[in-house]
Parts: structure tokens; C-alpha cells; sequence
């Protein structure tokens, strides 16, 4: 038959197919093309988005060291050029990022120190038994007594390292972004001019001194929010020194840079934010924080408390050789009078 000038063959419609064709090949091929070209897309967009971030961070820190300031310039580069922040907002960025990083492990101590304040009295308790014990310097009762310590310490899993493991993390990032702070106005000449408000120069100490006396009541005031569990003693010792030690860095801290003292008050209003929430009841169940009972007076009560094995050798040997003993406590004596 001949074809008619004009038409078209409707091949979606009454396709030609063969004995042997799959009805489903066409579909299949189709599909296969169509997420080989969307691999295409996500390859070349991603492509593009690491030369992006390549032109962005600055590339002097491709070339620095791993030392506590360098990590702290780089982690703050990344964050500025990734985020797209202004440089004061990426100061906050990361001190927020990093805090809540080692947010499990504030946790952990917390727990802890909490789990501690409940130990107390029956550590204060095995201490007295020590202390009025006729045999408290005896090798024998010595292991026992630190025995039923460690017991103790292992009943209400309490690890005593634990309460010291968040300020020993905490040093080295506080260091490293002090250190860094300090530095990195020589390696991104655009930094020192990205600051906000009253402190434009972030290289420049703050010519109000309000950051550094707004960071000195923040760090008194999350002392004075924190210390649940610890003795009263203890607390009020220590407010008393941190609230002259806050005293002293205003003065201190008047020269530093802006930068620094930004990191610190963003640092300061994290822990006082993460201390405030951590005493609501609701909060410190769901994260099994008990809530200890209100503790005696401060008591030293640690297995440092207990005799050293000097101090039981001695008193075993004073114990076991009256020579010693007497000899030990043998008044002098007085001297004769030589007649003239």
C-alpha cells in the first residue's frame, strides 16, 4: 500500500515490535539514561560546589601546621566559608558547634559529679569508722578498708576521674582558640575588618570594655546557677574565688582583642544556657542525672585519705617493738649540776 503524503506513523501508539522484544526495554532504557544523566548533574554540582569552597577558604590555611591555634584558624575558616558568615557571626558559629560537640560529655561529668554528692555521706562515714579504728595503720586492715571504697565507687558507678574529664578537654580548645584568635588577623587580612556593633575591629581590644566585663559576669553567673551536689563548703569556697578571679580579668582582659573576647562570651552564654536547662527536672531524667541529697559537711574522703603504706609500716613496727616505741617517746634528760 502506498503511504500518504503528510502522515506520520504513531510509533508510541502501534509500535513495530519482533517476536523476541520486551515490552519493557524501552522503559528501562529510558530510565537507565535518565538517572546516568542525574549522576551527571549531582557530579558536576558537586564539582562545582568543592571549587566553590576551594576559592572561598582562604589559602594560606591549606598550608598551616596541626597545632592547637592552626586547628582553631582552620575550623574557623571552614565554618566562614561553608556558611557564608560574616566573621563575628562565624566566631559564635563555631564556639556554638564545638560546645555542643562535647555536650555528651558534659553529661557524663555531670552524672557523675551527681552520682558523687549521693556517695558522700557513706564515704564520710567509712572514714570516720577508719579514723576511730584502733587498727587503721595495719597493712591487712588498710586493703580492706580501700577494698570497701572502691565498692562503694563501684555500687553507685561512680569513676572519680569522670568528675575531671570535662576542664581537661576543655583546656585544649580553649587554648587553641585564644592562640588562634590571637593570630589569625596575619593570615586573612579581611577578618579584622568583620566585626559588628560597637567592636568593628576584631583585631582591636573593645574601646567600651563591654565584652570583657559582660564574659566576667557571665562566668560568675554560671558558677553561681551550677554546684548542685557539691558540700556547701566547697561552693562557697569557690564562688568566692571565682568571683576574684572574674575581678581581676576585667583588667586583664581589656586588651584583648575583640575576637577573643566574642569566643569567650559566646562560650560563657553556652554554659550558662546548658547549666540553667540541665536543672530542670524533666531534662535530668531523661538523661539519667539523679539528684543528689543535700551533702554533709566537705569531707577529703578519697582513697588518698587512707594511711600510705609508710605510715602503716611505721605504726606496725612502733606497735610490735616496745624498743621503738620507747625509745621513739623516751624524754630527754635533764643534765647534772656540777657543783662549783
Amino acid at each position: 500500500s502506498s503511504s500518504v503524503p503528510g502522515s506520520f506513523r504513531a510509533f508510541s501508539q502501534s509500535p513495530i515490535l519482533g517476536s523476541n522484544h520486551d515490552p519493557h526495554a524501552t522503559d528501562l532504557s529510558a530510565a537507565e539514561n535518565l538517572t546516568a544523566i542525574q549522576h551527571n548533574v549531582d557530579a558536576v554540582a558537586v564539582h562545582n560546589a568543592v571549587d566553590a569552597f576551594q576559592t572561598t577558604v582562604a589559602p594560606v590555611t591549606a598550608e598551616m601546621g596541626y597545632s592547637l591555634a592552626e586547628i582553631a584558624i582552620r575550623t574557623l575558616d571552614v565554618v566562614h566559608a561553608t556558611s557564608g558568615l560574616p566573621w563575628w557571626a562565624t566566631i559564635i558559629a563555631t564556639t556554638i558547634v564545638v560546645r555542643s560537640a562535647f555536650f555528651p560529655i558534659s553529661i557524663m561529668s555531670m552524672r557523675n559529679s551527681a552520682r558523687m554528692g549521693i556517695l558522700q555521706p557513706k564515704l564520710q562515714k567509712l572514714q570516720d569508722e577508719i579514723k576511730s579504728s584502733p587498727d587503721a595503720y595495719d597493712p591487712a586492715k588498710m586493703t580492706e578498708f580501700r577494698a570497701r571504697a572502691q565498692a562503694l565507687f563501684k555500687e553507685h558507678k561512680v569513676r572519680p576521674f569522670m568528675s575531671f574529664l570535662m576542664p581537661i578537654s576543655q583546656l585544649p580548645i580553649f587554648l587553641g582558640f585564644f592562640w588562634g584568635l590571637q593570630d589569625i588577623a596575619k593570615y586573612i587580612p579581611g577578618y579584622a575588618a568583620d566585626g559588628a556593633f560597637w567592636f568593628e575591629n576584631l583585631a582591636a581590644p573593645d574601646p567600651t570594655y563591654a565584652l570583657p566585663v559582660l564574659s566576667s559576669a557571665l562566668m560568675v553567673a554560671s558558677l553561681e546557677a551550677g554546684g548542685e551536689g557539691m558540700p556547701v563548703e566547697y561552693i562557697d569556697k569557690a564562688k568566692m574565688g571565682m568571683r576574684i578571679v572574674a575581678l581581676i580579668m576585667i583588667p586583664v582582659a581589656v586588651n584583648f582583642e575583640s575576637g577573643i573576647l566574642l569566643y569567650w562570651v559566646s562560650s560563657n552564654i553556652f554554659t550558662l544556657t546548658q547549666t540553667l536547662v540541665l536543672k530542670i527536672p524533666g531534662v535530668k531524667k531523661l538523661l539519667d542525672i539523679p539528684t543528689p541529697v543535700t551533702p554533709p559537711p566537705l569531707a577529703t574522703t578519697n582513697l588518698s585519705s587512707f594511711p600510705s603504706p609508710f605510715q602503716a609500716a611505721v605504726a606496725q613496727a612502733q606497735k610490735n617493738q616496745p624498743f621503738v616505741k620507747s625509745y621513739a617517746n623516751k624524754p630527754k634528760s635533764s643534765k647534772k649540776q656540777v657543783p662549783p
